[in-house]
């Protein structure tokens, strides 16, 4: 595919996201998380669930440093 349909597919691609961009931001808002409740209450979690070996409060592992 030439150069130029490569970029219009791109910004095309970048329009259709621009509604999950405005989501996204309402609901970081919303929550109001610093960096270590984050951490803590969403990426340690998601981790966990994809069999990450994570550990407990601040305890980190050989695959999960904290």
């Amino acid at each position: 595919m030439p150069p130029v349909c490569l970029a219009s597919a791109a910004e095309r691609k970048a329009e259709d996201l621009q509604p999950f961009r405005c989501q996204h931001h309402a609901a970081a808002d919303a929550l109001e998380f610093d960096e270590a409740t984050t951490r803590a209450r969403l990426i340690d979690s998601q981790l966990a669930s994809v069999g990450w070996d994570v550990g407990a409060g601040k305890a980190s592992t050989e695959q999960v440093e904290k």
